[in-house]
């Protein structure tokens, strides 16, 4: 069975065939004999997503001349940490929606949620067991340098003295991570050195213009759009880079208000809220700063790939930045 996708989809013709394979897999990797399990997994992995990580995996290993069949169980792993970890943080976070549909954790409690995230975990390293020790490391590293961020992130939640510096930490170690690895393992079995990291960078930078992107997204898309609430991250207590910034400008009473919302341990926000709160990003040109920074980030990717060589996953890597500042208009 395919998954739903009704993400915008990525421009990655050339490894279509993959992606459509890398359905497949995934759902095979996820036949599980108890239902209890499979009832709580399956519809996550069903209802989608962009697999921009997969295709990271595939797209890395054709713009390097790479084609072994293992880049579809590496696709798979990666697959399974994005989605265990999306999990765990509904959780941490009480998060009600996910991908258009109830979360996880709304739907069969905490510790059901925690425990299928432990599952999906489990799975990944499971799947990975037979490859080099510094495949192993690498995954390794990147599940704990991902535990790491979230903690950071829930240990700063209400934090009116967050910093740029503080959040830039966090999204490199929570999303930037992961889609480094993407490129790692798909650029893994090439021989030259550079190559791989030159993936690893654009990875890198491209998962940071993609949390700035999707940061600034919760305070403009609509919630269809979304899949989620808007403004949740200001709901769920994380301070992200449009707040920090937007109470730096901020003054007296205006800053007293914004800084009140923050701390709040509940928090609804009514349209006229909304409106008011996008059209002061706007009036202090936070919007326009953060589509800067993103688009900095998307340019650095680009460059760092600049000496692989010519092919159609390479121009495909290089068309995936501007597919994600697309995103927001």
């Amino acid at each position: 069975m395919l998954a739903s996708n009704t993400s915008p989809v990525l421009p990655c013709r050339s490894i279509q065939s993959e992606l459509d394979l890398f359905e497949v897999e995934l759902f095979d990797c996820l036949n599980i004999k108890q239902n209890n399990i499979r009832n709580i997994i399956l519809p996550t992995i069903k209802s989608g997503g962009k697999r921009i990580r997969p295709a990271l995996v595939f797209l890395s290993a054709y713009s390097t001349g790479s084609h072994p069949e293992k880049h579809q169980r590496y696709a798979v792993v990666v697959e399974l940490i994005h989605t265990a970890s999306l999990f765990h943080d509904d959780v941490i976070d009480e998060a009600k929606h996910r991908r258009g549909n109830k979360s996880v954790n709304q739907t069969f409690g905490n510790q059901l949620a925690v425990l299928a995230g432990d599952y999906l975990y489990s799975k990944a390293i499971d799947l990975m067991s037979a490859e080099s020790l510094a495949i192993r490391n690498s995954l390794n590293k990147t599940v704990l340098t991902m535990t790491e961020g979230e903690i950071v992130q829930s240990a700063n939640r209400h934090n009116v003295k967050a910093t740029p510096d503080l959040y830039m930490r966090v999204i490199e170690k929570k999303t930037a991570i992961l889609m480094e690895l993407s490129c790692c393992l798909g650029a893994s079995a090439h021989d030259q050195p550079k190559y791989v990291e030159a993936l690893k960078d654009y990875g890198k930078n491209l998962g940071i213009a993609y949390q700035l992107l999707d940061d600034l997204l919760d305070w403009y898309a609509e919630e269809k759009k979304l899949g989620k609430d808007n403004f949740q991250d200001l709901k769920e207590g994380r301070v992200t880079l449009p707040a920090i910034l937007l109470l730096k400008n901020l003054k007296g009473r205006d800053k007293q208000k914004f800084t009140d919302l923050i701390e709040a341990d509940s928090l609804e926000m009514t349209i006229d809220m909304q409106k008011y709160y996008r059209q002061l990003l706007i009036d202090f040109r936070i919007d326009s700063k953060i589509r800067r920074m993103a688009n900095q980030f998307s340019q650095k990717a680009i460059e760092s790939i600049k000496n692989l060589p010519k092919t159609d996953a390479l121009e495909e890597l290089k068309s995936i930045p501007q597919f994600l500042m697309n995103r927001i208009g």
